[in-house]
């Protein structure tokens, strides 16, 4: 799952580090794929300091969102008739289809839950600012990222730049996509592509508008069990 998707799951939740924690293994990757956290590892240390210890239980209930996620009918449906869709479009190297698919999926949730209005962005960001930029690195460097202050400008920017709240256009969701495949291949789409990309996302979009929410309500039963 995506950024607001694994917001919406915790929302209501009061603290702002159980927050962080659960959209940082996000963050942590889209700034640096290269660093590596297995925070279950530092339990015992994290788990002396209160702040620290919110931050593992967000990124342990984020693992666990993406594993149920991941496993669902709901993903392996629904990502493989997108793959088909987007093979139409990107059918050569270096794209993958099946990936940007399951990427596709999860930006299109993001941006049914925006559409609908059921969940703020702007919570999110407020949440995020409320958190001390020296325990985000404390957090960081307890994990073995000995580079852990270069993150702080990358997270101020993503709180100041308040992307996700493109996600509501679907030609933003397509750029988004293209972005992703970007760094992972160092490739842009092919002219023309993006639009047929966003063309493809806009009608799925409307097609699983009606049935997406039970995926978060099966989700959220079992995480209220952890």
């Amino acid at each position: 799952m995506n950024y607001l998707s694994h917001f919406y799951l915790v929302q209501d939740h009061p603290d702002p580090y159980l927050i962080l924690g659960m959209v940082l293994p996000d963050m942590v990757k889209n700034h640096r794929k290269d660093w590596n956290m297995h925070p279950r590892r530092q339990r015992l240390q994290l788990h002396q300091d209160p702040v620290l210890a919110s931050v593992l239980r967000g990124w342990e209930l984020h693992l666990e969102t993406d594993r149920r996620f991941h496993s669902s009918l709901f993903f392996i449906e629904h990502s493989r008739e997108l793959r088909k869709q987007i093979a139409r479009v990107l059918d050569r190297l270096p794209f993958r289809p099946f990936f940007l698919a399951h990427v596709a999926l999860e930006l299109l949730l993001d941006s049914l839950l925006l559409l609908q209005q059921r969940v703020d962005p702007g919570k999110l960001y407020r949440q995020l600012a409320a958190c001390e930029e020296q325990d985000i690195i404390r957090f960081l460097e307890l994990n073995g990222i000995p580079q852990a202050p270069s993150f702080t400008a990358w997270y101020r920017a993503f709180i100041r730049d308040a992307y996700l709240y493109s996600y509501s256009s679907s030609s933003s969701l397509s750029h988004a996509l293209e972005g992703i495949g970007q760094r992972v291949w160092q490739a842009r789409f092919p002219p023309g592509d993006t639009q047929r990309i966003a063309e493809i996302l806009l009608v799925y979009r409307t097609e699983i508008e009606s049935e997406y929410l039970p995926i978060f309500d099966e989700i959220t039963y079992y995480l209220r069990l952890l």
